[in-house]
């Protein structure tokens, strides 16, 4: 009789039989890991058959698995051709992280977490049971740029603007006006891009550039300019118009002022870019004169030739005052534009305006008159204007009270004065600790009014006077 002990191996023929014979047999495959022995036996005698150990076969549920910039976890499943087959898992990628399933036997999962991503998209393995399973992070990129604003003078400049992003992060910097340009065009990863603004020949204006998906806006000063063609213009006497040429860029605003009352903003008062203003000029009756035109703070000057001669004449041409001194006035008559000069040939006159030009009424003052009869002159324009004053009369001045006693704390006072109208006077402290403080000066009677300081302590009496006219008048002092 022949049989076997092992359940993989099956006598296919030679069971039974008599004398010598052939047993034949049939071994199953070995599905598992490890090898297998069984024997045939026959009668008493054991044929010892051993079989190799079966290879382990795995597969994934997946090869690959895709994932946001924000990261995120998966699973994958192990398939294992037994269940005694081992097997590990293991990352390859520092942002890709063995949840559970580092090991097993047999079939199993394996799960894991991915990082979130701040720079472009990657890739990462995963090694399990041997075989590769890959992950694909898609872009996590962010961008930020410091500033977001530039602002700019008329005569242009640049600036660094910082760009701020995660490696690997590719970016692009373009200008969305003419007049800017950016440096360099892209870039990967944080960098510097240099933003330059033109220089401006016209009016404030605005503008932006696109960096790393963020909005720059440039913002640029007024960079008008006014030029005048030409600036200056000669007029005749009879007056007339001329023209001042304005260049000025496109939309660069300006406007146009006189500076004197003989010229006038016959046209183009305002404007804006290139234009003209019209000037109306007056007939001129005096002498030469120059005036401006102002056009956006350019000035163009008028010059205009004067009347044929200037002519001048006083009204009236005297005037007589008293011996107690006065003031009085007369009239100049001249061209407008004609300038004249006016001076006193004696010290007791003096004159007001000493220039000037065209009509006027000039101001005179006499002094008093100490003695006998006098005249002078004020020379205006080649002109003489004269001035006479009375004599002084015989004057005598009468006080009262004549003197005064001031008690230590001092205080106000005042004395009269009694003389002819005629008799000018004037009144005057001879110490410091008494002050006029009216009537200093008069013609006729009046009063002098003064204050006496207070006598400091300790201080002995003392005597002070005020002369008036030609009279002392005496204050006493008590002691302080």
């Amino acid at each position: 009789m022949a049989s076997t002990d092992g359940g993989w191996l099956k006598i296919t023929a030679g069971t039974s039989g008599q004398g010598p014979g052939t047993v034949a047999f049939s071994a199953s495959p070995n599905g598992d890991p490890s090898p297998r022995t069984a024997a045939i036996v026959v009668n008493d005698q054991r044929v010892e058959l051993s079989q190799t150990a079966a290879a382990c076969d795995f597969s994934l549920s997946q090869a690959s698995y895709t994932m946001p910039g924000d990261g995120g976890s998966d699973r994958v499943d192990v398939r294992a051709s037994s269940g005694q087959c081992a097997w590990t898992a293991s990352s390859e990628a520092d942002w890709i992280a063995i949840a559970s399933g580092a090991s097993g036997t047999g079939s199993g999962s394996v799960a894991f977490t991915v990082a979130p991503s701040t720079a472009g998209a990657r890739t990462g393995t995963l090694k399990i049971a041997g075989l590769t399973l890959t992950v694909t992070q898609s872009n996590g990129c962010s961008f930020t740029i410091a500033p977001t604003t530039y602002t700019v003078g008329s005569a242009g400049g640049s600036t660094p603007i910082a760009v701020t992003a995660g490696g690997g992060c590719a970016w692009q910097a373009a200008s969305h006006a003419a007049w800017i340009t950016v440096s360099p065009a892209s870039g990967s990863g944080s960098g510097t891009v240099t933003v330059t603004a033109a220089p401006a020949a016209g009016p404030a204006r605005t503008g932006t550039a696109t960096i790393a998906g963020q909005t720059l806006t440039v913002t640029q000063s007024d960079g008008c300019a006014v030029a005048l063609s030409p600036t200056s213009a000669a007029v005749a006497a009879a007056g007339g118009a001329t023209t001042i040429g304005v260049n000025a860029a496109a939309g660069c605003s300006w406007s146009a002022a006189s500076n004197a009352g003989w010229i006038a903003i016959a046209s183009g008062a305002s404007g804006s870019g290139a234009g003209t203003v019209g000037l109306a000029v007056a007939a001129n009756g005096g002498g030469a004169r120059a005036g401006t035109v102002s056009v956006s703070g350019q000035v163009f000057t008028v010059t205009q030739a004067g009347a044929a001669a200037c002519s001048y004449s006083l009204a009236p041409s005297s005037q007589n005052v008293p011996a107690g001194g006065g003031s009085g006035s007369f009239g100049l008559t001249a061209g407008e534009g004609c300038a004249w000069t006016a001076a006193a040939n004696a010290d007791w006159i003096t004159v007001a305006p000493s220039t000037g030009a065209g009509s006027a009424t000039l101001q005179f003052t006499a002094a008093p008159n100490p003695g006998a009869a006098r005249s002078g002159t004020i020379a205006v324009a080649g002109l003489m204007f004269t001035v006479t004053q009375d004599a002084a009369a015989s004057c005598s001045f009468d006080l009262k009270p004549a003197s005064v006693d001031m008690s230590k704390d001092g205080g106000k006072g005042s004395v009269s004065v009694q003389t002819s109208d005629a008799c000018a006077w004037a009144a005057q402290s001879t110490v410091p600790w008494i002050t006029v403080t009216g009537g200093a000066s008069g013609s006729g009677n009046g009063s002098v009014k003064f204050d006496v300081a207070k006598n400091p302590p300790h201080s002995p009496a003392r005597t002070g006077t005020i002369l008036i006219g030609t009279e002392t008048f005496t204050v006493s002092q008590k002691a302080g």
